[in-house]
């Protein structure tokens, strides 16, 4: 299943509630997701592949299952290292 942004035009409640929807429709399924929300990246990955013009590079993802809880420190945590290198200010 290829889904390119399905979420993105939701507001925030109903974005979660339909990750968690998609999450148990599509358990058995081979996903391809492509976002460009950090947040939902964390909270849905089971791998995170960021892809730019020069290369793609695979980025880890919090140990725990998909979907994690919004407020989970590792969800966040992984939210917050992949934002802070996709904006070039990394540590």
């Amino acid at each position: 299943m290829f889904l390119d942004e399905p979420f993105s035009a939701l507001d925030a409640g109903t974005r979660a509630d339909m990750q968690e929807l998609a999450t148990d429709v599509l358990n058995d399924r081979t996903v391809l997701l492509v976002t460009h929300d950090p947040a939902e990246a964390a909270r849905l990955a089971h791998q995170i592949t960021i892809m730019s013009a020069q290369e793609t590079q695979n980025w880890p993802v919090p140990e725990s299952a998909a979907p994690r809880d919004i407020n989970a420190a590792e969800t966040l945590a992984c939210q917050a290292q992949l934002l802070a290198y996709l904006r070039g200010t990394a540590a």
